[in-house]
Formats: C-alpha cells, sequence, structure tokens
C-alpha cells in the first residue's frame, strides 16, 4: 500500500503536458530529406524494393547496381517514408535515364 501512494505522490508532481484543443497530433509519413546510407535498401514508390545503395556519388546521391548497370539516383527525387528510402522514379525510369 506503502508503494502505491509514493507512485501516485510522484504522479501528482510529475508535469503535465498542456493539452490544447487546436494542437493534433499528425503521423508524418513522409519526409522531403531523405538521407541515403551505403548498404541501405532503396525501394521505388509504392514499396518496390529497387536495390541496395552501393556507393554515393560526390554530392552524396545514391548509386544503385541495377541489371549490371551503375545508376545515379537524383537526390531530389529521394524521401524518406516510414524509415524507408524511396524515389519516385520507377526501374523503368532509372534504366532509360543518361
Amino acid at each position: 500500500m506503502k508503494k502505491f501512494a509514493l507512485i501516485l505522490a510522484f504522479a501528482a508532481l510529475a508535469p503535465a503536458a498542456p493539452a490544447f484543443a487546436d494542437e493534433v497530433a499528425v503521423p508524418v509519413k513522409a519526409s522531403a530529406t531523405a538521407t541515403p546510407v551505403v548498404g541501405k535498401m532503396l525501394y521505388s514508390t509504392g514499396g518496390k524494393k529497387l536495390a541496395a545503395i552501393y556507393k554515393l556519388d560526390g554530392g552524396s546521391a545514391p548509386q544503385i547496381l541495377l541489371d549490371g548497370k551503375l545508376i545515379t539516383v537524383p537526390s531530389e527525387t529521394l524521401s524518406d517514408v516510414d524509415g524507408h528510402i524511396e524515389t519516385s522514379l520507377t526501374k523503368k525510369d532509372l534504366m532509360t535515364r543518361r
């Protein structure tokens, strides 16, 4: 019983976070800033796996191996979605880029 009283006493002393009616917690699904990491999987839109990031070029753009070709994925097409790095380009788009 003494432990329960202590827990209640500490809970009463803990600062409460103010709750405002106009504030709503909205989970953020996609972030504009995606940091590519060598070895991490790169996904296309819709969550399809493309390839693991092989290396980064001089401008920190990820490079992947697709069908035996080293492809540089433009950084402006990257986003962080649910902890995954996604590109807005499809595999076909990447294979036809020059």
